[in-house]
């Protein structure tokens, strides 16, 4: 729906807001920018000057009466007391930290392997270059 002077404004004319962002100019016909409006820098946001803590507070208030009615019903509906809740998450807790632990051994352990393997791997190489540069030397000496 079109705005037309029977609506109302929410601010006068003349403490309009400024736009949100700045606006380039459109191309020419060839696509292109000219250099000035290019290198023209653009203008910077002003943060409104009247901020309206009416509004802001209100929505404070409303977080606040969510964040207490939520919590409320929470209690309500809850299948468990805290103790059995607290009870429950302690032991799922210490239950992850022992897969974890496992886990990391586990790591650890595979690390190790593959240290071991690397080295076995660099030393069978070395045996090999050096057995080939003494069979090239025998051979050069012949």
């Amino acid at each position: 729906m079109a705005r037309t002077t029977d609506f109302p404004r929410s601010r006068p004319a003349a403490t309009a807001a400024p736009p949100a962002r700045s606006v380039r100019p459109a191309p020419a016909e060839d696509g292109q920018f000219e250099a000035e409006e290019m290198n023209r820098p653009a203008r910077p946001r002003r943060p409104e000057a009247d901020t309206d803590w009416a509004q802001i507070g209100a929505l404070g208030a409303g977080i606040a009466i969510g964040l207490a009615v939520g919590a409320g019903i929470a209690l309500l509906l809850a299948p468990m007391s805290g103790e059995d809740t607290r009870d429950l998450i302690g032991d799922r807790t210490r239950a992850l930290r022992g897969r974890a632990s496992e886990r990391w051994d586990d790591l650890r352990d595979e690390l190790r392997h593959a240290a071991h393997r690397g080295r076995r791997r660099v030393r069978r190489g070395a045996a090999r270059g050096r057995w080939k540069a003494e069979d090239a030397y025998d051979r050069a000496r012949r």
